[in-house]
């Protein structure tokens, strides 16, 4: 079904957390975007993803991009063998809380580290250096409105390392603006392997009875992205 993952043995990996998210409904009256302070069904999905894949992260320093206030998929690449994972968002009281989660599941700041990182200044963040690029990227929900295939797109030039592999997983184009605008930028990129496929459905049915099944519809889709740079 995930064709660009190894086949496997089967083999069953748990990880137990307690997640810590704050209540976002006092974020309309600060007008602020209460999107990194939920925790999105892709993050969870993305998390599980993770934990069935330790080959694609063993021993490679990890990039993650809009991890919200969670902290779980870093936790979970942190897991598999991942030596470092930055886990990194534009909005700072996401990256406070997804730092506190990470310092909670008993990560030092040299194994997990969060940070803001605006995609349209990478450069003045100060845990990526001038050409820092990273082998694996990691990603869930990315894409949600029109302006942003574009600013994805450029962080990913500069970000993902030649050989590099970047995992994104996504609700489709009708449940999100901007998605069929950013398919097409991927396609016709010349320095990235593209393959999207759908997420299979026994893994968005573990979703049910989740805490992340507000957010998730039963006519919901989900497609994962496989991003390979040459």
């Amino acid at each position: 079904l995930l064709p660009f993952l190894p086949a496997t043995d089967g083999e069953q990996r748990s990880i137990n957390v307690d997640v810590n998210i704050w209540d976002a409904r006092s974020l309309a009256a600060r007008k602020c975007s209460k999107v990194p302070l939920l925790f999105w069904p892709c993050s969870r999905m993305l998390a599980e993803l993770v934990l069935s894949a330790p080959e694609i992260f063993d021993g490679k320093s990890v990039l993650e991009l809009g991890c919200g206030c969670h902290g779980l998929v870093a936790f979970a690449a942190s897991q598999v063998g991942a030596p470092f994972v930055l886990a990194t968002d534009l909005c700072a009281e996401a990256v406070f809380d997804t730092a506190a989660n990470l310092s909670s599941y008993g990560l030092a700041e040299s194994q997990a580290l969060a940070c803001v990182l605006d995609w349209e200044r990478i450069d003045d963040c100060d845990h990526v250096s001038p050409g820092m690029q990273f082998p694996v990227i990691v990603g869930s929900e990315l894409i949600h409105d029109s302006d942003m295939p574009d600013m994805l797109m450029a962080a990913l030039v500069r970000l993902l390392a030649p050989g590099g592999r970047a995992i994104i997983m996504q609700a489709d184009a009708r449940f999100r603006y901007g998605v069929e605008e950013f398919q097409s930028r991927l396609r016709s990129e010349p320095r990235f392997g593209v393959e999207i496929v759908p997420v299979p459905a026994e893994m968005v049915d573990r979703l049910r009875g989740t805490n992340s099944e507000d957010l998730h519809s039963e006519v919901m889709t989900y497609s994962l992205y496989s991003i390979v740079r040459h």
